[in-house]
């Protein structure tokens, strides 16, 4: 019993290095069932597939990520010089309209001090023209205090003169010798309503 597997094993073993062995072509035609068309073959690319590397990527390469850093490095820097030259030109922009708001501005306060000037001219012309008409008025007797005075429109009349100053110092201060009243002193003392 043990003969027969060694036997059959042999068997198969001489079999199939006897059938790989065979390099004949309709052996090879008798398994495959496809039939190949009649013609010339030729590559169709006969360079490499274009677009498409061929061998080993080169990311896998030696070196690869150092050229890699460099470019990014390159890239980096020129972007922020790209940076520094439009902050550059928004500086000078901005110089620029400064510059021209403040000769705006000048020009404005050069307008308004002219402005002020013509003005201040106007009034001390109309002061001189109304000095005359003014001073014939005041040669015009006052009216008595206890009489009413006319409206502004229908003649006016010089104010009266104010009190001298020594009598104003007099009602403010007392007499020597008495206290000088408390603040509010001439106001009733409060109720007991807070009680």
């Amino acid at each position: 019993m043990t003969l027969r597997p060694i036997l059959l094993s042999l068997l198969l073993v001489t079999a199939g290095v006897t059938i790989s062995a065979c390099d004949d072509a309709k052996l090879n035609e008798m398994f495959d069932g496809k039939r190949k068309l009649p013609g010339e073959r030729k590559e169709i690319f006969p360079g490499g597939v274009p677009g498409v590397q061929q061998g080993v990527p080169p990311e896998l390469m030696k070196g690869y990520h150092a050229k890699q850093e460099e470019q990014e490095k390159a890239a980096l820097a020129a972007n922020e010089e790209a940076q520094r030259k439009q902050q550059a030109e928004r500086q000078a922009e901005l110089e620029k309209t400064e510059k021209a708001e403040k000769a705006a501005r000048a020009r404005e306060a050069a307008a308004q001090r002219a402005e002020e000037r013509a003005r201040k001219q106007a009034q001390r012309q109309q002061q001189q023209q109304a000095a005359p008409q003014m001073a014939a008025p005041a040669q015009s007797p006052a009216p008595p205090p206890g009489q009413v005075r006319p409206w502004p429109g229908q003649q006016q009349a010089a104010p009266p003169p104010p009190p001298p100053p020594q009598q104003q110092q007099a009602a403010q201060q007392p007499a020597p010798g008495q206290l000088r009243p408390w603040p509010g002193a001439d106001q009733p003392p409060p109720s007991d309503r807070f009680r």
